[in-house]
């Protein structure tokens, strides 16, 4: 059974991601999908309680493909590779010098120079468990599973990408990191200048920074009042900030959220500049795929899998930084 393209795999991914009825999927679709994990949990043979672990491993692994997309391919160099292979990311050094001389006079050779930077590989992984029976008996809706799942692994994996990219951004050179109590509009606009000069700037962050460039702009809440364009009112009252400040593009985007809070997991009070054309100095492979392991216990009849995966992160400069940062510090 090629269950990466089983059609039930499809159906419940789809549901845990919202995206049903964008895909055509139906109720009755999902019906039939934890049908069909009924069905495998009705006979509890070796090969059928692997069949599920399968299901769960790559129904996670694609929640957690779409989910990151969100944030991570926007501020991060992802590489994917086989499991118990070494990563390593590529740097250039440009060591190329130019000189005004004399015609005729010997030039000074230079060469370009490039290293390259292995990331260390760390695991993430959720264990959930369920009542057999109920599970044989459909008493369980098993897209809860994969969504509890999902979350918790994609919260884990997050919060330590983002320690890593916070911890090094404080420490990045030409003073490409600047900090304020909020948002400091002359820090922030020379912050703007000076990425700009490697290149088109977008301003990255959570709801809380791209609101507070919109405020710096003069929009609130007394918009109307405001002299501006109908399409930047527009875009003001149907976003919620303004699509651009400053000659730079200003993108939200969404974090996942801490269990059983509003809370978001990646830091919301850093705002990220990324230039157009540029490889980012943050690092971040996926070495293999979600893999599943799964026992029952005969003594409370339960079933479990423990989902893993293997990822690290890294934050690798070249000669000048590529990515700004600015740090709101207020409490």
């Amino acid at each position: 059974m090629a269950l990466r393209e089983d059609f039930g795999i499809k159906v419940l991914t789809a549901n845990v991601l919202g995206t049903s009825e964008k895909e055509g999927y139906t109720k009755d679709d999902l019906m039939g999908a934890n049908e069909a994990i009924k069905r495998l949990a009705a006979n509890p043979n070796p090969e059928n309680r692997y069949q599920i672990g399968q299901i769960m491993a790559y129904s996670v692994q694609d929640i957690l493909e779409a989910r990151e997309a969100e944030w991570l391919n926007r501020i991060a160099e992802v590489q994917d590779i086989p499991a118990g292979a070494k990563a390593e990311f590529k740097v250039d050094l440009d060591n190329i010098e130019a000189f005004v001389q004399a015609k005729g006079a010997t030039t000074p050779r230079s060469k370009m120079f490039r290293k390259y930077v292995p990331v260390d590989t760390v695991e993430v992984s959720a264990r959930p468990y369920v009542n057999y029976m109920e599970l044989a008996m459909g008493k369980v809706d098993f897209s809860k599973y994969l969504t509890a799942a999902a979350n918790r692994m994609e919260a884990e994996k997050m919060a330590y990408i983002d320690s890593v990219l916070t911890a090094a951004a404080k420490l990045m050179p030409m003073n490409a990191y600047a900090s304020g109590s909020g948002i400091v509009k002359t820090t922030l606009d020379d912050l703007i200048i000076r990425m700009g000069r490697l290149g088109h700037v977008t301003l990255l962050g959570d709801a809380y920074m791209v609101n507070k460039v919109s405020q710096l702009a003069g929009f609130s809440s007394t918009i109307t009042a405001i002299t501006a364009s109908d399409q930047m009112k527009y875009d003001f009252h149907r976003n919620g900030y303004i699509g651009f400040y400053n000659g730079a593009d200003v993108v939200k985007y969404t974090s996942p959220l801490k269990a059983g809070t509003l809370d978001p997991i990646i830091n919301y009070k850093w705002l990220w500049l990324l230039v157009a054309g540029q490889e980012s100095p943050l690092k971040v492979v996926n070495e293999g795929v979600v893999t599943s392991m799964d026992q029952t216990n005969i003594d409370d009849h339960s079933y479990e899998v423990c989902l893993r995966q293997n990822f690290g992160a890294g934050f690798v400069l070249g000669n000048v930084p590529t990515i700004g940062g600015y740090e709101d510090t207020s409490a």
